[in-house]
């Protein structure tokens, strides 16, 4: 860790701290960092202090430690110079992976609003050489800044909405990354005079309907001002969404549409040209030719059906291919895993040349079992969300690549029209343009750089 004290404008007030840009040397070489210990006895007397052994969860975990590269401790000045106290984390460790990453480089903005007050100033009757002296002094003892941006004045809030935002679990990654895009915007609205709280809810049990369509009665109940959804079953929330939109709740509808309703706004992508594109890279990998195997979501599942649809337009696009078999993996990690091995016991070696996912999540436990068997060099394997695990094992070489349909911008988007349609704003659209991004091991490096750039606006 390192303290660094960084000039900032004067009577500014800090408020947020964003990394743009990192880069870093990957030192995976050194094996398990353990916990740190207690004290021990140095005089060879017997020590009967116990060894403090790794959490199998935190050292199971894929999240890099600490979770931030940047973090603001607080705000000071001396002699008139306003500074800002912040801590570097420059080194990170990834427990499951035994890698740990030295930062060289790390870019920061720091943003803030008019209102700190100065409580040190150089007394008046001092000389103008000791003046100089002072300045001098206090320039080599903080970081000067490239750029300076400061919002002169805050802006009054005119307008205050509460928006529900239910997520089909609490555990894939995807919903975090929605839910920054999310709080980008409503960071961008309040600089407008609009504040939108975001209120995340999810069923305890995983994928599980009823909790989903209880969550979203009791949403309407609260009356609240908006609300995004990612469905887990399209056709069990129809009647919730046309009752919110008659009683003037907007409806979001995130990466999942829910056809025959009077959803508001759908902000998703094409889901089945998505996963057409995204098995044509692997096919297109293998030569046009091989067996494939589709690893699926939930039976009933809309989003499910349109990828599975996709895939299979790829398959009957290209002569050269078979479809071996299609089996549903609930869109989880663990599931992913169990499945696919099922299959390589069903299929052995040479019979499968390739694997369509539903989502990263299982992908990577499709690779996971892959790797376990040894067959990483005659399956390969496609995803879809783009989620960081996924970056990552494309980057190492494990996955061939993913879908990246923009979770930020789902969130972001879902945002805006929300509040666009309580205001009447003429810019409202019920179906924002959402880009998907095919990452390979040709842009993986850029697109991993969009994880800490989202990362500032929220972390659970």
């Amino acid at each position: 860790m390192q303290q660094i004290n960084v000039a900032v404008p004067q009577g500014m007030t800090v408020q947020r701290i964003q990394v743009v840009d990192a880069h870093s040397i990957d030192l995976s070489s050194i094996g398990t960092i353990y916990p740190a210990q207690p004290p021990r006895r140095t005089d060879g007397l017997d020590d009967a202090t116990p060894f403090v052994t790794p959490d199998p969860q935190i050292y199971g975990s894929s999240e890099p430690y600490p979770g931030k590269l940047v973090s603001f401790i607080t705000e000071t000045d001396l002699a008139g110079q306003a500074m800002a106290v912040l801590q570097l984390y420059p080194i990170q460790y990834i427990p499951s992976e035994h890698r740990l990453m030295f930062y060289t480089s790390i870019t920061f903005t720091i943003s803030g609003v008019d209102g700190y007050v100065c409580g040190d100033y150089l007394p008046t009757s001092i000389s103008e050489s000791s003046k100089e002296s002072v300045k001098q002094m206090v320039t080599e003892m903080v970081t000067q800044v490239v750029q300076q941006v400061v919002q002169s004045t805050p802006v009054p809030i005119t307008k205050h909405y509460k928006f529900a935002w239910i997520m089909p679990d609490m555990f894939n990654p995807f919903w975090v990354y929605m839910r920054q895009g999310a709080e980008k915007a409503a960071q961008e609205f309040k600089a407008k005079g609009i504040q939108v709280d975001i209120q995340q809810m999810a069923p305890i049990d995983t994928f599980n309907v009823a909790e989903q369509v209880s969550i979203f009665d009791n949403a309407i109940t609260m009356k609240v001002d908006g609300i995004g959804i990612c469905v887990i079953d399209q056709t069990a929330v129809i009647d919730q969404t046309n009752k919110a939109v008659a009683a003037g709740i907007p409806v979001a509808a995130l990466s999942t549409d829910i056809p025959n309703s009077n959803r508001t706004i759908y902000s998703g992508v094409d889901n089945v040209l998505e996963a057409q594109k995204i098995a044509q890279m692997l096919i297109d990998a293998n030569g046009g030719k091989g067996s494939y195997i589709i690893l699926s979501g939930l039976t009933g599942n809309f989003i499910s059906e349109q990828r599975d649809q996709g895939f299979k337009q790829a398959i009957a696009a290209n002569p050269g291919t078979k479809l071996l078999d299609k089996q549903p993996a609930e869109f989880n990690r663990a599931k992913g895993m169990s499945v696919m091995e099922n299959m390589m016991q069903k299929y052995g070696p040479g019979q499968i040349q390739g694997v369509f996912t539903v989502n990263d999540e299982v992908a990577l436990g499709a690779m996971q079992a892959v790797d376990a068997a040894g067959r990483q060099n005659e399956i390969k394997i496609v995803g879809i969300d783009g989620n960081q695990d996924a970056a990552n094992a494309i980057k190492a070489g494990t996955l061939l690549a993913t879908g990246a349909d923009d979770p930020w911008m789902k969130g972001y988007q879902a945002v805006y029209e929300l509040v666009y349609k309580l205001t009447n704003d003429s810019q409202y659209t019920a179906t924002p343009t959402i880009n998907v991004t095919y990452v390979t091991k040709d842009n993986v490096d850029e697109y991993l750089k969009k994880f800490d750039e989202f990362a500032a606006y929220y972390k659970p």
